[in-house]
């Protein structure tokens, strides 16, 4: 399945871009399991809120709840919960809490090194909250991360047949990478991302 997400803003506007992740599916889920039923309700609620590009609020609030209730699930719902802090991050960084951002998106990132994932989202929005927030150093890393993990999608059958979306994430990655590099002073490996985002 295929997930839209928003990790970046330009000019205030939002950059779209797109991460495939596996969903388990288990029909008979939701009644046995009515937390879960719960939970992928509100998580559609936050998406749809993102989505909508309307009050910043109102987003934090839905994402805020979907967050909560991932937190008492486990299991194959995994990437699903995953998500819900991606969202989360998403919003508060939107809302100007890059910190707030951070931590969440940490939690993320904490998740997947459970189930031995890797995914580019996460990275970037943790990336893009700590170059907000201050932590130039957090965010060299996790954009780093960010990179690597998107280099390799674009190598993926969803990768390749939706090169353009996919080019223009690293693309952005890369230039934030180059801003956070230059502000720590390291100007020759800011330039060496932005001469690979202009092959781009």
């Amino acid at each position: 399945k295929d997930w839209t997400y928003d990790p970046f803003l330009r000019n205030g506007q939002a950059v779209t871009a797109t991460t495939t992740v596996t969903l388990n599916f288990n029909i008979n889920g939701a009644k046995e399991h009515p937390e879960i039923a719960r939970f992928e309700s509100q998580l559609a609620e936050c998406g749809k809120a993102l989505r909508a590009n309307g009050k910043t609020q109102d987003a934090i609030a839905a994402c805020r709840q979907a967050a909560s209730l991932a937190n008492n699930l486990s299991g194959p719902i995994y990437p699903d919960r995953r998500m819900a802090y991606i969202y989360y991050a998403t919003s508060l960084l939107r809302g100007q809490q890059a910190k707030e951002a951070a931590a969440i998106a940490d939690k993320a990132i904490s998740l997947m090194g459970q189930y031995h994932d890797n995914t580019a989202t996460a990275y970037a929005i943790a990336g893009q909250a700590k170059a907000v927030s201050g932590d130039l150093a957090g965010a060299d890393r996790d954009l780093e991360h960010a990179e690597i993990a998107e280099r390799k999608e674009i190598d993926t059958p969803v990768g390749r047949a939706e090169r353009g979306t996919f080019a223009s994430t690293l693309k952005s990655l890369l230039q934030l990478h180059a801003q956070v590099l230059t502000a720590l002073g390291r100007r020759d490996d800011a330039q060496k991302k932005l001469d690979e985002a202009a092959k781009l």
